[in-house]
């Protein structure tokens, strides 16, 4: 009976702390947007709450298992209701309703010479969101009607290692031949005959030979007359 005596005697004279709605608003900020230790987040709350903390009697502040058991508290229990309500708005939404709370925590974060990560999953900005693209699954290319249905395959794509070499084909001239004159040839065709040849026109009894022919494959001749093409060389012969 003596010992239970000192025990309710000590706890009675023990310091209590009132966890306030500003508390939990605390906690449920440090914990949406920052990754940091308990310890690191006691060190914080009582940085901030340091004159309330020596009115209540904690000279040194809160311990870290009054932090741990409060914030396992809040999680669990109906009491939460503002710690959950924080967890569950965005990151763009937090930083605009607690703005004053975050530069608080923050200039007390850079006294303690306390990093302050940012929780992953945060914000679109720092976590960068990616589309990708749909991937069709086998069983969606197969059905009870069409159970052969398959994927389409890529298309093959071959490569001869030795391709075969092309060969030229030269065109048997035909036997049916035709003989033109030069002057015929170019008016024909409608090429520009030179001045001179227009002004005199050679004879054979002027020339004392014969005026020099050009032999032209019948198939090619008439091809030039009806298309008024010059003819190809390899079909003239001289």
């Amino acid at each position: 009976m003596g010992d239970s005596g000192t025990v309710r005697a000590l706890n009675a004279s023990a310091p209590k702390h009132a966890w306030t709605s500003a508390d939990r608003e605390f906690l449920g900020v440090t914990h949406r947007l920052y990754d940091i230790a308990n310890i690191e987040l006691t060190q914080i709350f009582n940085t901030l709450n340091d004159d309330r903390l020596q009115q209540e009697g904690f000279r040194n502040g809160l311990k870290t298992t009054a932090i741990s058991s409060q914030v396992a508290d809040l999680k669990r229990t109906d009491r939460g209701g503002v710690f959950q309500d924080v967890l569950s708005r965005s990151t763009f939404n937090v930083q605009n309703r607690f703005g004053e709370l975050i530069i608080n925590i923050e200039q007390a974060a850079a006294t303690l010479d306390i990093a302050l990560p940012a929780r992953s999953g945060g914000t679109a900005a720092t976590v960068p969101v990616t589309r990708r693209l749909p991937k069709a699954r086998l069983d969606e290319w197969a059905t009870e009607s069409e159970p052969s249905m398959s994927p389409p395959a890529p298309n093959p794509v071959t490569f001869e290692l030795n391709p075969p070499k092309r060969r030229r084909i030269v065109a048997t001239p035909s036997p049916t031949l035709l003989k033109v004159s030069h002057l015929q040839l170019l008016s024909l065709i409608q090429i520009p005959v030179p001045r001179q040849l227009q002004m005199s026109t050679p004879t054979p009894s002027a020339l004392g030979k014969p005026i020099p022919t050009l032999t032209v494959e019948k198939s090619t001749w008439i091809s030039m007359i009806m298309t008024f093409q010059r003819p190809r060389l390899g079909s003239i012969r001289v």
